[in-house]
This record gives C-alpha cells, structure tokens and sequence, in this order.
C-alpha cells in the first residue's frame, strides 16, 4: 500500500504513453481496466457515505454521545480505504499508461480522462499524509473527525473523476439484476404505472445487489472485512 502511495506522486500528466504500435502488442486490457475502474468507483463511494456525519447518527439520544466518545476508530477505516483506493487509482494509472487507450476507455458509461486519473491520485495522496499526521495525535474527538471529513469530502468533489468513478460504479450495478427481474421489465405485460415504478426501482436493487456481491466476494477470499462499514454505509 506504502508502495503504491509513494509511486503515485510521480504519475503526471505529461508521463509518455507508448506508442500505438507497441500498445497494439499489449494484451487485453479492457476487462481488467474496467474491473478496476469498478472497485475504486466502489471504495470512493463508500467513502463518500462513511464521511458524511448524518449516516452516524441512527437516535437522538446517540446524538449527545456520539460528540463524547472517541473518533480515532473511524478515523483508521476512513484511512484504511484511502489506501485501497490510492493502490486501486495507482493500478488503473499504470493500465491506462501502457495500454491501448481506444480499447480502454471504450468501455460503457465510462468517460474518466487520464488526466482526471491522474489529479486523483495526487489528491488521495495528500489526503493520505494528512489522516496519518492526525493519527499520530490520536485519540481523536468528534471534532476532528466533523472538520476532517467535512474537508476531504470537499477535495475528493473537486476531482473530477471521483464523482465520474462512482456513477461508472453505480452504472455498471444497475446491470447486476437477476434474470428473472430482467424478464419482468422485457416482456412488456405490465401496467405502465407498474412498470414505470419497476424502472425506478430496479436499478437501485440491482446496485444494492452489486455492492453486496462485492462484500460477498471478500468473504469468500478471507479478506479483512471491517472496510465493509463503509460499503454498508452506501447501502
């Protein structure tokens, strides 16, 4: 992860592509860009939740608590997906520097420029130094966390392809439907109010289904699961 933060800071704008002739002798690389591409829209969007203050408190009488309890526990998550997603931006820089870019980003839904790659690894970067600078002064009260996360949500919108990612990530859910749901809406035979709520529906189902088939998959790989908080927070 170390490895992968560091390295970013050198991914610029003006780093040499191949060129086309040697690009044309890569592999395929459009599933695993796309697959990429997926998992950091993923991440970032469960940390866009997980940042905003109102998904933490559940009651009112929580409220009063949640200002006096310790922080530092939440502060370790949020910089524990910042480092996924920082190896997940250094990865798909790396695909799209020595890949063929009309075969990359003719993928569907997908209009992220390198450029915009790039910017955003230098902003998880920063935002990485700085959660370890204010780990270092742990224990950590609900202040910090409120100006921290208030702030870094802020630098992540201002980066254009965070907010492409996550809609590529959401776009691709929605096409996680299961068969038979997918049946329902092509055969035509429902009312058309029916059909306009399914139309509506269906989509977030599919998604919530995506995000879950994710969490599912770290199960199965015996991967550490307490990151999942944040996904569930986009739940």
């Amino acid at each position: 992860m170390d490895t992968a933060v560091t390295t970013t800071s050198v991914l610029t704008t003006t780093t040499a592509f191949p060129k086309k002739s040697e690009r044309d002798k890569t592999a395929r690389v459009a599933p695993q860009f796309q697959e990429l591409a997926f998992n950091l829209g993923l991440w970032l969007s469960g940390l866009e939740s997980f940042l905003n203050i109102q998904n933490h408190s559940f009651a009112e009488e929580s409220r009063a608590k949640s200002a006096l309890r310790e922080w530092t526990k939440e502060f370790r998550l949020a910089h524990s997906t910042l480092l996924l997603c920082s190896s997940l931006n250094f990865q798909l820089a790396e695909v799209v520097k020595n890949g063929n870019q009309d075969e990359i980003f003719a993928a569907p839904d997908f209009d992220v420029s390198a450029d915009e790659i790039f910017a955003l690894s230098q902003c998880l970067k920063d935002a990485i130094l700085l959660s370890e600078g204010l780990l270092r002064g742990a224990p950590l009260k609900f202040g910090e966390w409120t100006a921290w996360s208030n702030s870094l949500t802020a630098k992540l919108k201002k980066e254009a392809a965070f907010e492409k990612l996550i809609k590529f990530s959401e776009k691709t859910g929605e096409r996680f439907l299961p068969e038979i749901l997918q049946h329902l809406l092509k055969r035509n035979t429902l009312p058309a109010a029916t059909e306009a709520d399914l139309k509506l529906i269906l989509p977030r189902i599919a998604r919530i289904l995506k995000w879950l088939n994710a969490i599912e998959q770290m199960i199965r790989q015996d991967k550490p699961l307490k990151t999942t908080l944040l996904l569930f927070a986009r739940i």
